[in-house]
């Protein structure tokens, strides 16, 4: 549903006038949203929740009626007393407590039914037990997809090695780089395709980058990406409305670890949607 919410402006927002109210609900809603599943949430951003849920709460009854107004949208109402008291909503939700859940539903399949505590409670165990036994457990390691065999850094182009040079000063030339198609760092997986990354933030605006190459330098990842240019905030679309620039550069450190899909609204420009709001 998350996934849906933020892409239903691409699917159908060209078929939609610009004042139309139903539209200015829905976008109401997604800005809620966006404020509830961010990480990082300040108590200016409480007030401005408090009055974006007024005003959805005030147009929702007015187009869809009173009878239509359901218990989860009264919660809305506490949201942000319960965020000043207890932080972002994101690091308490119930999400992860279904994702646990699910292990003793699919363990349940195979437990004894006479003492199904028992069994679950011990499987439970051995599996926690296999897992803190990992070496992996704190720290998943860097997997990296089919790509160019390894070749030396000093055998790469002069704007290249200065290039990474600057990220790593110290960095030996006779260190091995490879260029895979995709690399699952931290969890995250990162593919050669049409994705974005946030590179840095203007004070105002984050600063956006179209992803073009991977590079792997030992256990240290490096995006080859092309700046981009944002030039405004398209309301209808709820996302960045940006120009990919020819600018070049190569980066080690990225200011948000999601990657954002573009889609195109016109030849040149490309409409970029946030996963949450961007403080």
């Amino acid at each position: 549903m998350l996934l849906l919410l933020r892409l239903l402006p691409f699917l159908v927002g060209d078929k939609i006038p610009e004042d139309d109210r139903y539209w200015e609900c829905f976008l109401l809603l997604r800005q809620i949203v966006d404020i509830i599943v961010s990480p990082t949430v300040s108590e200016g951003l409480c007030v401005t929740l408090k009055c974006l849920i007024e005003k959805h709460h005030t147009l929702f009854v007015s187009l869809y009626g009173v009878d239509n107004y359901i218990p989860k949208l009264h919660f809305l109402v506490h949201y942000p007393a319960q965020i000043l008291a207890v932080g972002p909503m994101v690091r308490t939700w119930t999400i992860r407590h279904e994702a646990k859940l699910n292990f003793f539903k699919q363990a349940s399949h195979l437990a004894n039914f006479k003492k199904v505590a028992f069994s679950l409670a011990n499987r439970h165990q051995r599996w926690m037990c296999y897992e803190m036994a990992s070496s992996n457990f704190l720290h998943t390691p860097l997997e990296c997809g089919p790509g160019s065999l390894p070749s030396l850094l000093k055998d790469e182009p002069a704007d290249v090695q200065e290039a990474i040079h600057a990220i790593f000063p110290q960095i030996s030339p006779d260190v091995y780089l490879s260029r895979p198609t995709w690399v699952r760092a931290s969890g995250v997986l990162y593919k050669n395709n049409n994705a974005y990354v946030i590179t840095g933030s203007d004070g105002l605006d984050p600063i956006f980058a179209h992803r073009d190459g991977i590079i792997v330098l030992g256990s240290y990842v490096i995006f080859d990406v092309r700046l981009c240019k944002a030039l405004y905030f398209d309301d209808h679309y709820h996302g960045y409305v940006v120009r990919v620039t020819s600018q070049r550069s190569l980066t080690h450190e990225l200011l948000d670890h999601n990657v954002f899909h573009g889609h195109k609204i016109a030849n040149d420009l490309t409409c970029i949607a946030l996963k949450y709001y961007f403080l």
